[in-house]
């Protein structure tokens, strides 16, 4: 309805023709897959549409294309490559030769291995005493299997010796090389990204590697004093006290973020105590986990690791208070009890001492009956070892480096998300029920001429179904959140499984080639982003030196 209002097709003359745009264009395509198939299988019930419910229920993870219109990533690809034709170009051509070449070498050296046995892998036509020759049945199989392996990982280690020669020069030779074109990519979506925000970045007077809004008001607040309290100078004395007892004396370098702090006896000693404090309930945390030292500490209410805690979280929350309370004159903070409470590290603060009170909550009110029922809140506990950025300057800097990558890293989220769960459905689709990933019960035969034996059926559930609950089990993909976690180990470069369907090896190069290296894309903006961070304090540092 709304279409012929759209700015995007106000090219277009006649409201009519607006809509009729609008439908072909590709957020409505996506829409209408998402949603037509509900409406097919209801109005044809028990017809095609129907009875592939499930599959056509995938449809609607697409709507995560649309998030695309809001923050750009999947539609910056073409730009990409635009811009690292050349290279791509040319390395993308080393690449493809080089998995050629080993994908041949690898099939006539394991053609004929049956010596090294593995697993039953019926999709490939081997229900007992499989070996290596039914994997590499053909070149095409053995190409899957290097891909995997050109990606640096090896999860087949059973080869024969000339196998393994072929891959210890893979590893030497080829690995690094096929790497270049994703790592291309990977750059080039970082610089796509960035260009397009630099135009705000040149707006901000003084902008430099790895600056954003947080450093460039920081600049800005070092020649103005702080706001007053509304509680009168008694309150505003205070405040400035608390600041110096946490923060220390701070000397102010005009035009810069690098601002030197003094700290008396008595601060040091206070940072000191905290800093061990922190310490010490990591450990505890961890050996509370032990349950030798558990039981011999004595695993009942009031034990030494709960008034332990309980101290804690006295000198925690005493801590945070006046964080918040002297925040007003914290440059740092930058004057703002906000600000400070939602920095990544006052987040940290509070997740490290509020769950503590709602576990005491949830006991007094009787929803846990004993400590061992509020174990979950325990475990935020270990946050705790983040709060020594309030002591070590080097933890500092991660708070600076999100707020440097908040652009990348939205675009290269959302890709990331977008691949993770596409890829996901796509394994779960193909892969539900591969036989290769199918066990059942000894009393069922693997095959029989009545096509009844656990081989034998086209899907787990068809199995179960004929012999009963819990007689054949898919092991792997078997529902979304199953194929999701393999999927997200598979992104991070291990496979643990190799053996699946074509559609399923489809899926696997494509994450072989392109899927890994966009995967990473937010944890190498991180990186690159600290590095600009810490390299833009070294330099205000050297200009310092230089002026005194």
């Amino acid at each position: 309805i709304g279409s012929a209002a759209d700015p995007e097709f106000s090219g277009i003359g006649n409201s009519f023709l607006r809509r009729l745009r609008f439908i072909v264009s590709f957020y409505s395509i996506i829409d209408l897959l998402a949603i037509v198939p509900f409406y097919l299988a209801l109005a044809l019930p028990g017809g095609w549409v129907d009875a592939h419910d499930e599959y056509f229920r995938m449809l609607r993870l697409l709507r995560l294309l649309k998030l695309d219109k809001y923050v750009p990533s999947i539609s910056l690809i073409d730009d990409v490559f635009r811009l690292k034709r050349q290279a791509l170009t040319v390395t993308c051509f080393a690449a493809i030769s080089l998995w050629v070449i080993f994908s041949g070498i690898l099939y006539l050296t394991e053609y004929q291995d049956y010596q090294n046995e593995i697993d039953e892998v019926p999709v490939y036509g081997c229900d007992e005493d499989c070996t290596m020759a039914d994997r590499f049945t053909n070149y095409f199989a053995s190409a899957i299997y290097t891909g995997i392996a050109l990606t640096g990982d090896y999860p087949i280690i059973t080869y024969s010796c000339w196998a393994r020669v072929t891959c210890f020069v893979m590893v030497i030779a080829a690995v690094g090389v096929v790497a270049i074109p994703s790592g291309l990519v990977a750059s080039g979506f970082t610089e796509i990204v960035q260009e397009k925000n630099r135009t705000d970045n040149v707006e901000r007077a003084g902008a430099a590697a790895g600056d954003d809004w947080y450093e460039f008001r920081l600049v800005e607040l070092q020649n103005e004093a702080p706001p007053n309290s509304a509680f009168g100078p008694a309150v505003d004395n205070l405040q400035f006290k608390v600041n110096a007892f946490l923060n220390g004396e701070v000397s102010v370098v005009p035009h810069t973020h690098v601002n030197p702090h003094t700290f008396q006896c008595g601060s040091r000693f206070f940072r000191v105590f905290m800093m061990s404090l922190i310490v010490s309930n990591v450990i505890a945390v961890l050996l509370e986990t032990v349950p030798e030292i558990d039981k011999y500490v004595g695993n009942q209410p009031g034990n030494f690791f709960d008034s332990f805690e309980a101290v804690s979280i006295f000198f925690f929350t005493l801590e945070y208070g006046l964080r918040v309370f002297s925040a007003r004159k914290n440059l740092e903070a930058l004057y703002s009890p906000w600000v400070y409470c939602t920095t990544f590290f006052g987040i940290v603060d509070f997740l490290s001492t509020a769950p503590w009170y709602v576990e005491q909550i949830l006991l007094l009110s009787g929803i846990a009956e004993s400590n061992d029922t509020a174990t979950i809140f325990r475990v935020f506990r270990i946050f705790r070892i983040l709060q020594l950025e309030d002591f070590l300057v080097g933890f500092r800097k991660i708070d600076n480096v999100f707020r440097a990558s908040r652009d990348v890293l939205k675009a290269t989220g959302l890709m990331a998300v977008i691949i993770w769960v596409g890829c996901g459905a796509l394994f779960f689709i193909f892969e539900q029920s591969n036989p290769n990933f199918r066990q059942c019960d000894v009393s069922i035969p693997l095959r029989t001429k009545h096509d009844t034996g656990c081989y034998d059926f086209e899907s787990t559930a068809a199995c179960e179904a004929y012999y009963g609950d819990g007689m054949c089990v898919q092991s792997s993909f078997s529902s979304m959140p199953d194929s999701l976690f393999y999927v997200a180990v598979f992104l991070g470069g291990e496979w643990g499984l190799v053996d699946f369907t074509w559609g399923g090896r489809m899926v696997c190069m494509f994450l072989c080639v392109i899927g890994i290296a966009l995967y990473a894309i937010p944890v190498g903006t991180l990186f690159e982003s600290f590095g600009s961070v810490i390299g833009m304090d070294g330099e205000e540092e050297e200009d310092e030196d230089e002026e005194d």
